[in-house]
């Protein structure tokens, strides 16, 4: 899109990069270690006027209403939600450059741009890819096809290993935000890679970390191995009939 960015890891990074040099626009992301978007947003905005901060989009993979007045609150301008789509990243960045800081973030337009999603339910006829959430994503990295897809699936499952393992450890100490915050991360990258069934479950293991109950956890928790265990030879036999 020719923008240059760069990248940081957690809350207490976004405030050491905009304290180093200005930028036009922040992708924050709202579950973050360390520091979250949220409080991260608030910082900046305690620090920075509103003709000096940058414009601050929210990252975030919740959808529902009272998400949405979160981000508002803490100050942010605007939001899109994960998997992200080109078009829409595209949309918010020409919002942000038609917007004038002066007047602060227009929350009615927000409020307007933002669709509020029942909770998913996960029944028999979920299958385990979605393939136009998947070719969308592919669609957007500007790669070859097929060598678009062998890197997202060998980044995804480096990752998703060690994020189970983390759920899983988070199940047995009982540990409802660690579970939270591995399972809401696991929820995003699968849903970018079209696995819609494992997101779903993944979605039901952060709301009960969330919510700091853990009774049914372990159910749950082997629905996710047993789907995780067919995403490596689903995403290959894509890649070799459709790519």
């Amino acid at each position: 899109m020719g923008y240059r960015a760069d990248i940081v890891a957690n809350g207490l990074e976004v405030l050491d990069a905009v304290s180093r040099q200005s930028y036009d626009v922040i992708l924050m992301d709202v579950q973050m270690p360390e520091m979250d978007g949220l409080t991260a947003t608030q910082q900046i905005c305690r620090r920075y006027s509103a003709t000096e901060r940058p414009w601050i989009i929210a990252v975030t993979a919740n959808a529902m209403q009272g998400d949405r007045d979160k981000c508002l609150q803490a100050g942010m301008d605007d939001y899109i939600s994960k998997p992200i789509r080109f078009n829409i990243l595209a949309q918010a960045l020409t919002r942000c450059v038609s917007s004038s800081k002066s007047h602060g973030p227009d929350t009615q337009q927000a409020a307007q741009q933002f669709i509020a999603t029942p909770e998913p339910t996960l029944n028999g006829d979920v299958s385990l890819l979605d393939y136009k959430a998947l070719q969308n994503t592919i669609d957007t990295m500007g790669m070859e096809p097929r060598e678009c897809l062998s890197t997202l699936l060998d980044i995804f499952l480096d990752e998703s290993k060690s994020l189970i393992e983390t759920m899983q450890s988070a199940i047995s100490e009982h540990d409802g935000n660690k579970l939270n915050f591995a399972a809401h991360t696991l929820k995003s990258s699968s849903a970018s890679l079209g696995v819609r069934a494992l997101s779903l479950q993944c979605q039901r293991l952060e709301k009960m970390g969330l919510e700091g109950d853990l009774t049914q956890a372990e159910t749950i928790m082997s629905d996710v191995q047993a789907l995780y265990e067919k995403v490596e030879p689903a995403l290959s036999q894509y890649m070799l009939e459709v790519l």
